[in-house]
């Protein structure tokens, strides 16, 4: 009679088969996972990149078409309302242009999440923006809404090259002036305008509604609209500077306090 063999000791890379399975395929180990997600890490700052060149690209004529449509100097006089120094002269160009930019970005971070650190808020912000695009096309009395509402790519685009020129380490002067900008046109038009925007939306409701004794006015769905951007631009306005002013109340307040960027 034959001797029985001993018992063959398993690999630890090994699975038992189960139910009579003939499965020798390995298993994970933690070094495989641990490469694994370098690579995905990889893929995701080059899809990361890929995403802030065509943004950079993109949004350059999102705003050239966007300036024409102001008597800038009239609007920096600070002497005027707003709505007399918008002329609209290239509206359609504009909301053409713009318009092309959102659906593209849209189907681009729908495509590749991975492309932006919060897929979900860009996907549902480029959502209501092309909603709120639909507006002065209806309501063309309150275009000049759209073109303070747009300036707001402008601090995108400072944004973007601001998080560009820091994985590309330029020079201390060019980066310290691209994130003063990026600073300013943030308070600016994100923590300014858009708040004022919303009280003038308030003020033309509340005085439509003296004038015609109806509460309820198509031109007005636009304030719930801006005030979810407005409610975005808190969250995001308390995502960036909340670091900072933590390492200003620190014990490291001697530390460099400017962000690689959002």
């Amino acid at each position: 009679m034959a001797k029985t063999s001993p018992r063959q000791r398993l690999s630890p890379t090994t699975r038992t088969p189960v139910n009579g399975e003939n499965d020798h395929r390995p298993l994970i180990t933690k070094t495989d996972a641990k490469e694994r997600m370098e690579d995905s890490e990889i893929e995701a700052d080059i899809a990361r990149t890929n995403h802030d060149y065509f943004n950079l690209v993109a949004l350059v004529p999102v705003v050239l078409t966007l300036l024409p449509n102001w008597d800038l100097s009239k609007l920096f006089s600070f002497t005027a309302y707003p709505a007399s120094c918008y002329t609209g002269e290239y509206f359609f160009l504009n909301w053409t242009v713009t318009a092309l930019y959102f659906i593209i970005d849209l189907l681009w971070v729908m495509k590749v999440p991975t492309c932006v650190k919060s897929p979900d808020v860009i996907i549902k912000h480029h959502k209501i923006s092309l909603v709120y695009l639909l507006a002065p096309i209806f309501f063309p009395q309150y275009a000049w809404f759209m073109g303070a509402v747009l300036s707001v790519e402008i601090n995108t685009w400072f944004l973007i090259l601001r998080r560009v020129i820091y994985k590309n380490k330029v020079h201390p002067i060019l980066a310290e002036t691209i994130s003063f900008c990026f600073y300013i046109t943030w308070i600016a038009i994100r923590c300014i305008v858009y708040p004022f925007i919303l009280l003038d939306f308030l003020r033309l409701y509340v005085a439509k509604v003296q004038e015609t004794e109806t509460l309820f006015h198509w031109p007005m769905l636009a304030i719930p609209v801006h005030a979810m951007l407005c409610i975005l631009n808190l969250k995001w306005t308390y995502d960036l500077f909340a670091p900072i002013v933590k390492r200003w109340v620190s014990s490291d307040a001697d530390s460099p306090t400017i962000a690689t960027g959002l």
